[in-house]
Order: C-alpha cells, then sequence, then structure tokens
C-alpha cells in the first residue's frame, strides 16, 4: 500500500494550553512518486522527539494521569526509529501496554480482495467527526470539550478507566459501521508491505 501524505500515520492532535494542536512526525521526501508505508523513512535529522515531549508535558502535566504514564512514555521519544512503520508499532504495543489490552496481530502483506483496510480511520483530511462521552479534560473549562484527540488525552485524564470508557462507544460513520470492535480479543495488524501489482 502507497503512503499517503497527511494520514494518522504521522500525525496526532492533542489538547494544548491554546485548544487543540497537531503533532507530526517529519518523514523524508525524496523524488521517487510511490512509496509503501514501511519504506517512508522518519526525518531524525531535526530535533522532532524533543519537540513532542516538550509539548506533551506542557499540555499534560496537570493531568490526573499524566505522571502515571510518564515513566513508560518518555522511553519512546528516546529511542532511534529510522521507519514510521516501526515507530507507530511501538506506540500502539506501547498504548495497549496502558490500556491492558491484549492485542494479538500479524504483520503480514496485504492482499487486495483479502483484506480490508481501514483507511477512513487513518485518513486525516475527512476529518470524520464521532460522537463520544465527554469527560474531563485539562483546558476543558477554558475552551469546552475537544473530540477526536489522540488516545493520550484519554488515557492522561481518565486512567486506567480508560479501556471502560472506549468498551462503552459505539462508533458508526457513513463509511463503515465499528461496533464494539475494542472487545475483540483477536486482531490482525495489517501492514501493506508494497503496492498490489
Amino acid at each position: 500500500m502507497r503512503f499517503q501524505k497527511q494520514t494518522y500515520r504521522n500525525r496526532s492532535y492533542i489538547y494544548g494550553p491554546n485548544g487543540k494542536l497537531r503533532l507530526v512526525v517529519p518523514i523524508v521526501h525524496n523524488q521517487k512518486k510511490y512509496r509503501t508505508d514501511c519504506e517512508t523513512q522518519i526525518f531524525n535529522q531535526i530535533p522532532w522527539k524533543k519537540t513532542h515531549w516538550k509539548t506533551l508535558c506542557a499540555s499534560y502535566r496537570s493531568s490526573p494521569y499524566f505522571e502515571f504514564y510518564e515513566d513508560r512514555l518518555y522511553p519512546l521519544y528516546q529511542c532511534h526509529n529510522n521507519q514510521l512503520f516501526e515507530f507507530n508499532l511501538q506506540l500502539i504495543q506501547t498504548i495497549c501496554g496502558f490500556l491492558n489490552f491484549d492485542l494479538d496481530y500479524n504483520v503480514i502483506k496485504a492482499v487486495k480482495g483479502q483484506h480490508h483496510v481501514v483507511e477512513c480511520l487513518l485518513n486525516a483530511k475527512n476529518q470524520i467527526k464521532y460522537s463520544l462521552n465527554q469527560y474531563h479534560q485539562v483546558f476543558g473549562n477554558k475552551y469546552g470539550f475537544i473530540s477526536n484527540l489522540s488516545i493520550v488525552d484519554l488515557l492522561f485524564n481518565v486512567g486506567p478507566d480508560s479501556l471502560i470508557f472506549l468498551k462503552k462507544l459505539n462508533l458508526k460513520t457513513n463509511r463503515t459501521s465499528i461496533q464494539n470492535s475494542i472487545s475483540i480479543k483477536k486482531h490482525s495488524y495489517v501492514q501493506p508491505f508494497n503496492d498490489i501489482q
């Protein structure tokens, strides 16, 4: 599968002191017209990890559970990853650990017609809005509740009850229906290694 710009593969949104804030993992731009997700390299020549960590600290240091997760999240911003896919996989594993959610997955080559990639969940351009139950947010009294943020917003504000909160969700969009998927114990994470011929 081809890497697409402006998707959640390399960006997320958090609740900062001045409202909704975008965090972007910079990628290496090259002359190659098409590249797969696995070929996408992180541009580590700028201190993006340091910037992201400082932003997370400024945004969530006063949240109820930031310190609860801080020591386990910080190492992700210290390790050196060259591939975006590897960084994302480490992030997914870490978040699932925070949630005490056993994610059983296999990294496989996607085959057209056999595997369904839920692209609408990755595409940041479409800005699909989900109706979520509200929870306390650090700057909620300043800007109100902001939905559709990174899961770290939920974790830092709700803490160990985050999985309970997620299990109660019934997400529906006009393109796909995802009902109680969080309660399924077996998942496959499909990583397309190459474009389908």
